[in-house]
């Protein structure tokens, strides 16, 4: 029995060994899509995003839950999709707790509400840059240690969707 159980144990151990390869090493330094070099000292695990929309590019990432990680979004699935926004809220009863902090393309944003929520990510889209940059979100983030990650489905697009699906791998 005791035999059975050691080659057990080390035919599990033999088959997970290439998983284990594959798992992302922190720190990771990524290039955005603004061409920044982004480095995440550890996994997002308290993220914003300043585009709702994003919730679903998320929703790949964490099948089971894409708001586990979020601590504060702009909800335009609230605002702009009812149907999308009753979906979320049914599936997942949490995603009307997390923080809408309203962003807008301005850069309009309640920035000590969302610092509250210790965040240790902030994923944008490309176009809310200028504003963000602008309004000063950006470098307060910064200096917070607060990496800001630029993605892009609306600027360029065809261009820029490949670079964006590899975003998670060293550049």
């Amino acid at each position: 029995m005791a035999r059975k159980s050691v080659r057990s144990l080390l035919l599990t151990a033999l088959l997970a060994t290439p998983l284990l390869s594959y798992a992302t090493q922190y720190p990771l330094t990524v290039t955005d899509l603004d061409g920044r070099q982004v480095t995440l000292a550890k996994e997002p695990q308290r993220i914003i995003l300043q585009d709702g929309r994003d919730i679903m590019t998320l929703a790949l990432l964490d099948r089971d839950n894409p708001f586990k990680r979020l601590v504060a979004w702009n909800n335009l699935a609230k605002k702009q999709d009812v149907a999308t926004w009753q979906m979320l809220k049914t599936t997942w009863p949490q995603s009307a707790t997390i923080l809408d902090m309203g962003f807008s393309d301005k850069g309009n944003v309640d920035l000590e509400s969302v610092i509250a929520r210790q965040p240790d990510l902030m994923i944008a889209q490309l176009r809310a840059r200028p504003a963000l940059m602008e309004s000063g979100v950006i470098d307060k983030l910064s200096a917070l240690h607060v990496p800001v990650l630029f993605v892009d489905y609306e600027i360029d697009p065809a261009k820029d969707t490949a670079p964006a699906s590899t975003a998670g791998q060293s550049p």
